[in-house]
């Protein structure tokens, strides 16, 4: 995860020299290619680290977010849903169902992080590169994906454990709505 964000700030670093010296009209098309690959590893580095915007955040990540973890086995959850001991074991059965599958999936983005780090090396990439560089950034992007689909098909499959009664205890972030004034 270091890597990625040394990786986007190398990117960042090499693209914004470039731009601050010359007009955005006179930019090369490679330059142009190594600004949109800046971008793709930004927004990726942002989903990483979770630093979207309150109001861009869907219901699924919000309650990511609030239950994290085994947060069945913690004493204060236990006492805030009044969890059973049974509810508590069949979310440890659903947990240890998909416990493989998140460690193979986790293993697998390490491996398709570690593919990108030669291409961006100390060096600029060669133009050439940059087809090499893009594919793996989308083989990033989808190993990611997979993981995040696990995740959360696990928390879905732990949650429909709970009662509707318990399930309106979750305290669930709420969502903020902007509205814009319309042009006059």
């Amino acid at each position: 995860m270091k890597i990625l964000r040394m990786v986007a700030c190398f990117i960042f670093v090499l693209t914004s020299t470039t731009l601050f010296a010359q007009p955005a009209q006179n930019l090369s098309p490679d330059e142009i290619k190594a600004i949109d690959i800046h971008k793709r590893l930004e927004s990726m580095v942002q989903q990483k680290n979770g630093l979207l915007k309150a109001d861009t955040l869907s219901p699924l990540t919000s309650l990511q977010s609030t239950v994290k973890g085994t947060f069945w086995r913690n004493p204060e959850w236990i006492k805030l849903l009044d969890l059973s001991t049974d509810q508590q074991k069949r979310m440890d059965e659903i947990f240890q169902q998909y416990r493989l599958k998140l460690i193979d999936l986790t293993a697998s983005l390490q491996k398709e992080e570690l593919i990108l780090e030669p291409l961006l090396g100390p060096n600029r990439p060669a133009p050439e590169s940059e087809a090499k560089i893009l594919t793996q950034i989308d083989r990033i992007a989808e190993a990611r994906a997979e993981l995040e689909k696990a995740n959360s098909k696990m928390l879905v499959g732990i949650l429909q454990v709970l009662t509707p009664d318990q399930w309106s205890k979750l305290p669930m972030p709420t969502r903020k709505v902007i509205f814009a004034k319309p042009n006059e």
